[in-house]
């Protein structure tokens, strides 16, 4: 991992808790700084990570139309990627946003679409040494 990385990886956390205590204005700032390092060096995933906890800052702050197009974009990524557990997170995230705007069928939908997505996950049991 490179340093630009392990510093976005670090900013993205500082933003989570930032977050937790509710200082979105801060995480929202560390976010971006974050994003940015991640676009330089090509980490889509990173990208989609931070552009999803990005959403979530903004769900809680009441900017839907934000955060809705912040969870589109990381579900363009997660899919550009094959990431399917990212692609049901994005799927939930959009389902809660839903149901805070009361569109209780969107939420339905995005719901179902997180299923889908979590059931082509194949988890594998764990061998057991002989």
């Amino acid at each position: 991992m490179g340093s630009r990385q392990g510093e976005a990886n670090v900013l993205k956390a500082i933003g989570v808790v930032q977050q937790f205590r509710k200082e979105m204005a801060g995480a929202l700032a560390s976010y971006g700084q974050a994003l940015e390092l991640y676009r330089q060096v090509g980490a889509r995933l990173g990208e989609a990570n931070v552009l999803q906890a990005m959403g979530n800052a903004s769900r809680a702050e009441k900017q839907y139309a934000e955060a809705k197009s912040l969870y589109e974009n990381s579900l363009a990524l997660y899919q550009a990627v094959g990431a399917q557990q990212g692609e049901a997170n994005s799927y939930l995230e959009m389902a809660r946003l839903a149901l805070m705007q009361e569109d209780a069928g969107q939420a339905q939908q995005y719901a179902r679409q997180a299923v889908e997505r979590l059931s082509l996950i194949h988890i594998s049991e764990p061998t057991r040494p002989d």
